[in-house]
């Protein structure tokens, strides 16, 4: 409690209006034993030394002050005034600042219940720091930290930090504390002690220190802030992942401006903005700003942080840290369009704008499809939207990202009037494609793709590519009296173990269902293209030891499996994931194309599936 007048043990009018009593008129010769004898006692009575001025404080209760090195004692306390450190980064102010770090005290283990932390300005001779929680031990210090398991410390002259890694949890994940602009690796000047309290596990939370900036403007307070601006590192260059920013009032003096990327370059500092590729740095003495550019996206925007009120071209009187840590900013807005799930089936794009959702799997950095092959037919650069879905995709990944990728291959052709996405080959080597049929866009510039993690919203099927506007089912199967022809029998010029199964011509993609007897599948072509319409014919439980496939080259002459795929437009391919081999034909003058898939058997080079090429003057074909 403050001393006031009121309460003091003197008479009010001796304060107010009287000399003070003799015992206070001290003679010059007896200024020392006044020093030695009275000093501590009127320092006691007010509160002990200070750093002399301002208010008096009165004497703090027995173990639950900080001492004069600015840590708290060894019986710990109260940790009000104390900042919180909950993760995210943190400025130290010019007081003597305690920064609390819940734990938990396990056995020889201190285990952090706080997410990663940063603090900047962290002052050794005045600062320190404090570790919360249950079962708290006395006398803690650096020294028993050091010695606690699973504790590890990492200073870089280079960075100019210490980073504290706290005991691996049950999970075996490490929370952690960096000071930066302090490097001390045994944490000989750094103050710690432990303290009884209830700690608070915000490992699992998303709270983050500092104001977190996403765009727009904010206004500085008049205590020392903290921003965060959340960036990426595309080829060694910092792009933004969040938006166009400005501050007002913020002081260099003791504001702190955080740029955090989920990794950053070793080296990479607040100089290497000034020389870094695609960054600019722009003053205005008539709008009295500055403004950090930072490179430009896949998209060719960019992001930008302007401090009003600041005029600093060097960036040399500002307090800019860039820093790893983890990055929260939302993706693209997919509000408008429905959503398109993408299967193996090629589909047609509709009037409406439409975002095509591709499964994929994300990992080294890279993308492996697990939709697909697909071809997209009439889709709309100007309102429609590619979007690859990876549940591990870090944010901020964009296409900078995906065409840098290792097994990423876009290629353009000017001929056949397509652009074809691959996808890096997955865990068993196979990989997947995206074609956009009458598009030519070679580096995707004007084309809209969206990498995410997550997709809001429910997901639809699209229309099938045909001129029949019915998307089809993949479960349909068609009837016996569509999948065999009645006056079909055992053909006397074919193996009389064979029941010839004659394809019919299709208007709509079906699936055709071999039985357990041995059957001979005929479907037609000529020159390179299908004579069965352009769908896709998919034929089930077709089994290699017994079931034959004969391609009827209409007009043509006998083939050998090597002269088949060397055929114009004609393609084979599939994937062991879907478990499916394709036997794709070329391109008919409407720009249609038929397909004959086999599911159950993968086998790209048709050495498993008994396949004949036959000419119809040898068969009798339909």
């Amino acid at each position: 409690m403050r001393i006031t007048p009121e309460k003091n043990s003197f008479e009010a009018n001796v304060l107010e209006n009287k000399k003070l009593p003799s015992i206070f008129a001290i003679k010059r010769k007896d200024t020392g034993v006044f020093s030695a004898i009275t000093l501590s006692l009127i320092l006691a009575a007010c509160g002990g030394g200070g750093g002399g001025g301002g208010s008096v404080s009165p004497t703090p209760d027995a173990g639950g002050g900080t001492d004069s090195g600015g840590g708290t004692d060894s019986g710990g306390g109260s940790t009000d005034g104390s900042i919180n450190l909950d993760g995210g980064t943190y400025a130290a102010t010019s007081a003597a600042d305690v920064f609390t770090f819940d734990v938990s005290f396990d056995g020889n283990s201190i285990v952090g219940l706080d997410n990663d932390s940063t603090i900047t300005g962290f002052d050794p001779a005045n600062d320190s720091i404090q570790l919360r929680g249950t079962g708290a031990p006395s006398g803690f210090d650096s020294s028993v930290l050091l010695s606690a398991g699973g504790i590890d410390v990492s200073s870089s002259t280079i960075d100019n930090t210490t980073t504290i890694y706290f005991s691996p949890n049950s999970s075996g994940s490490s929370s952690s504390i960096v000071l930066d602009g302090v490097v001390d690796g045994d944490l000989s000047s750094v103050t710690f002690s432990a303290v009884e309290g209830s700690a608070n596990d915000s490992t699992s939370g998303t709270s983050t220190g500092g104001t977190d900036l996403s765009s727009g403007t904010v206004t500085a307070t008049s205590a020392a802030d903290a921003f965060v601006y959340e960036i990426k590192f595309v080829d060694g260059s910092p792009v933004a992942i969040d938006g166009e920013v400005v501050i007002d009032g913020f002081d260099p003096a003791t504001d702190t401006l955080t740029l955090q990327a989920s990794s950053v370059p070793s080296g990479f500092t607040k100089s290497s903005l000034l020389s870094a590729a695609g960054v600019d740095i722009v003053t205005s003495t008539i709008d009295n700003n500055t403004t950090i550019y930072f490179a430009p996206d896949s998209s060719g925007s960019s992001g930008s942080i302007t401090l009003n009120g600041v005029i600093d071209e060097d960036l040399s009187s500002l307090n800019i840290k860039v820093l790893s840590g983890s990055v929260s900013s939302s993706g693209t807005d997919l509000s408008s369009g429905s959503n398109i799930d993408i299967g193996t089936d090629d589909l047609t794009a509709g009037s409406d704008s439409e975002n095509f959702v591709f499964d994929a799997t994300y990992s080294s950095n890279t993308i492996s499809g697990t939709d697909g092959p697909i071809t997209i037919t009439g889709f709309d650069q100007a309102n429609d939207k590619l979007v690859i879905l990876a549940a591990d995709m870090p944010v901020g990944y964009d296409l900078d990202d995906f065409k840098l990728a290792s097994g990423i291959d876009i290629v353009a052709s000017t001929i056949d009037n397509n652009t074809t996405i691959y996808f890096a080959p997955d865990a068993d080597g196979n990989s997947t494609s995206i074609s956009l049929d009458g598009i030519v866009d070679a580096d995707l510039a004007n084309t809209s793709i969206v990498f995410t993690s997550t997709l809001e919203g429910a997901t639809s099927s699209g229309t099938a590519t045909s001129t029949d506007t019915s998307a089809a089912d993949d479960s349909a199967t068609t009837d016996d009296s569509a999948t065999t022809d009645d006056s079909a029998t055992t053909d006397d010029s074919a193996s009389t173990s064979f029941t010839i199964v004659d394809i019919p011509s299709a208007e709509a993609d079906v699936t055709i269902s071999a039985t357990a007897e041995a059957e001979e599948f005929r479907y037609e072509f000529s020159g390179s293209t299908s004579s069965e319409g352009n769908f896709i014919i998919t034929i089930d439980d077709f089994d290699p030891a017994s079931d034959k496939i004969v391609l009827v080259n209409v007009g043509g002459d006998n083939l050998t499996t090597s002269e088949f795929t060397a055929l114009d437009g004609v393609e084979i391919s599939g994937n062991s994931f879907d478990n499916q081999t394709r036997i794709l034909f070329g391109a008919d003058s409407s720009g249609g194309s038929g397909e004959l898939a086999i599911n159950g058997i993968y086998d790209a080079e048709l050495t498993t599936i008994n396949i004949e090429i036959l000419s119809d003057v040898n068969l009798s074909a339909s």
